[in-house]
């Protein structure tokens, strides 16, 4: 008889999680709501809600919850422990000054890309989509980060990744057919970056481009986005490009030699 030595999960903590991710998702709720969004008795969304509030990572408000402050403290001690952030944050800042557009950095974990820093050019536009953006964690397959990421993995990594996501339209031109998807990645994969042609936001363009560790593997991406009126066919599938992949290289090699330092 084969030994099982897969880990225990936790209910209790997997219920912790889901009330946190069910706040995130309502803003606030009270117990009642909770309990039959999760449906669970009332008695143990409100002992999960006391644990949290005593330890200030959620707070309450008449009869409703809502996430505590005290959650940015996590945030933003993960955040800067990230070698994408810290090696990525100067030129993906600066990417959005020279662009005038919206520039995004990701992280890569677990298959699901993150998006761990935001840099607003003179232009931009679409504030609200932004902060939406960075508060989500998206699926990889339609946005041009994602899709730049999901490129550059080990063909079994993708498998895994894409047979754990149904591939919903987000918008009319979202990919949702997976072997033409494959066959987009594997484009990505030979010119160095991916494209988002209005597929997760209609009359939004953007341009990705993997960022990769020292052995190659793709520890995140980096993105310009903004209207399609503005992004033109030339600069979007040219100008953008070649300086998406100039910034995206500069940034692997800070990462490669902050790691050379280290050791």
């Amino acid at each position: 008889m084969t030994k099982d030595t897969s880990p225990r999960i936790l209910k209790t903590v997997n219920l912790t999680c889901e009330i946190l991710q069910a706040l995130k998702e309502t803003d606030q709720s009270g117990v009642t709501e909770l309990a039959e969004e999760l449906n669970l008795s009332k008695g143990a969304v409100y002992n999960h809600l006391a644990t949290l509030q005593e330890n200030g990572l959620v707070v309450k408000e008449g009869t409703e919850y809502k996430l505590g402050l005290r959650l940015m403290n996590f945030g933003e001690y993960v955040k800067n422990r990230s070698i994408v952030f810290r090696e990525g944050k100067q030129e993906t800042e600066e990417i959005a000054a020279e662009t005038g557009e919206y520039a995004h950095l990701m992280a890569l974990q677990n298959g699901e890309g993150i998006h761990i820093h935001r840099a607003e050019g003179e232009k931009a536009v679409g504030d609200e989509y932004y902060h939406q953006s960075q508060a989500d964690i998206d699926p990889l397959y339609y946005s041009a980060t994602g899709k730049a990421a999901l490129a550059f993995l080990d063909e079994s990594e993708v498998e895994k990744i894409l047979n754990q996501v149904s591939l919903t339209p987000i918008t009319e031109n979202t990919i949702t057919d997976r072997y033409r998807l494959l066959d987009e990645l594997a484009q990505i994969r030979e010119q160095g970056f991916a494209l988002n042609d209005e597929e997760q936001f209609l009359g939004l363009r953007a341009v990705g481009s993997p960022i990769l560790d020292t052995d190659n593997q793709v520890l995140g991406a980096i993105s310009v986005s903004g209207p399609a009126s503005r992004i033109s066919e030339e600069r979007f599938k040219n100008a953008l490009p070649k300086k998406i992949k100039e910034v995206s290289n500069i940034i692997s090699i800070n990462i490669k030699q902050a790691r050379v330092m280290s050791d």
